[in-house]
């Protein structure tokens, strides 16, 4: 007993401090602990939201994950310490003048809150000097906490606010709809477009790096991953689209956006849509129709007898488009909304 209560306290100790470090420190790993604590609030206020107010409630879902989400360090470490304490507590020095239970987990629970909060009410104290720098290390690691805590929602919060921009930025010139997407790329000029896959390469970068971001539901669809996932997909078209020297710069923003579109939908799919996706997605169109598909976006967007001369460029874009496609269909059944498709069907 004495052994397993040590050996889990110190696991769950180490757990959580992994976790915070990956979490705060390294771009693009997940921390275990915070990922599985947001999808799991994800699910419960979705089922919640989309059963009982029509969808309305999801934009609940990002700050409750952030709250469930520093819980998850504080009684981590809580509990952690209190399970390292429990063999030892029958040896700790009481108050005589306070009443004490058996002096078990509700003893060691309480003395690791006194630490960990450095509240240090002095009726409890640990004997030994390997407890003594126990306790002193819990109340370290509780100020760790505190200290992650403000950063974490330091970070977070501003890179809301930019990537429901992108959303609002792609909406607003227009490029929500094939026309306006080609308009942007024939008339915009190419400081625009360098504006835009900026701003989509920082977004992908952010949703690594902290993907609760995921979580944060506006209600708003023009600030949602859909607006972005199609915005970025349609201006891809446009790019692809532009007959051969038209627009100069058109062949090299292509191959950018491709690359860029490309690792969202990857990051989408692989951690947060992968498990739905696989379960009741339909099957992908082949290449040669998804070709065919967009040699008929293009000669809708620009007619011409020369919509490309790159057939390698139009069976990876094809395909690509239909894996936005997809991911737009399980973003709309995640979120409640309607699913707006890239290609025609």
């Amino acid at each position: 007993m004495t052994i397993l209560a040590l050996v889990t306290g110190v696991a769950l100790v180490a757990l959580v401090g992994w976790d915070i470090v990956l979490t705060l420190f390294h771009p693009a790993a997940r921390g275990p602990l915070s990922y599985a604590a947001n999808r799991a609030t994800w699910r419960a206020i979705r089922g919640v939201s989309l059963r009982l107010f029509g969808g309305r409630g999801l934009n609940y879902a990002g700050p409750f994950a952030v709250v469930i989400n520093l819980l998850a360090w504080v009684v981590g470490l809580w509990l952690g310490y209190a399970l390292i304490y429990l063999p030892y507590v029958q040896s700790f020095s009481y108050d005589p003048s306070t009443s004490f239970a058996a002096k078990g987990i509700l003893e060691a629970l309480y003395f690791s809150g006194a630490s960990i909060t450095t509240a240090g009410f002095g009726d409890v104290v640990a004997t030994g000097g390997v407890l003594r720098l126990v306790a002193i290390t819990e109340a370290a690691s509780g100020f760790g906490v505190l200290s992650s805590a403000i950063a974490f929602v330091l970070a977070v919060y501003p890179l809301i606010s930019q990537l429901r921009s992108t959303g609002l930025q792609l909406a607003d010139a227009g490029a929500l709809e094939l026309e306006g997407a080609t308009r942007v790329v024939t008339q915009a000029g190419p400081s625009e477009l360098t504006a835009i896959v900026r701003d989509l390469t920082l977004d992908h970068e952010h949703l690594r790096r902290f993907p609760i971001l995921y979580y944060f539901e506006s209600g708003n669809r023009e600030e949602s991953f859909s607006t972005v996932v199609r915005g970025s997909s349609l201006l891809l078209v446009a790019l692809v689209c532009t007959p051969t020297g038209s627009v100069e710069y058109a062949s090299v923003y292509a191959e950018m956006l491709e690359h860029v579109v490309a690792r969202l939908l990857d990051d989408l799919e692989r951690d947060f849509l992968g498990g739905r996706r696989r379960g009741d997605a339909q099957p992908r169109p082949p290449a040669d129709e998804a070709r065919v598909t967009l040699r008929q976006l293009c000669a809708s967007a620009i007619p011409t007898d020369q919509a490309s001369d790159a057939e390698e460029r139009l069976d990876r874009v094809g395909s690509l488009l239909v894996r936005a496609d997809m991911v737009l269909e399980a973003l709309a059944r995640e979120h409640g909304h309607e699913a707006r498709r890239v290609l025609p069907h």
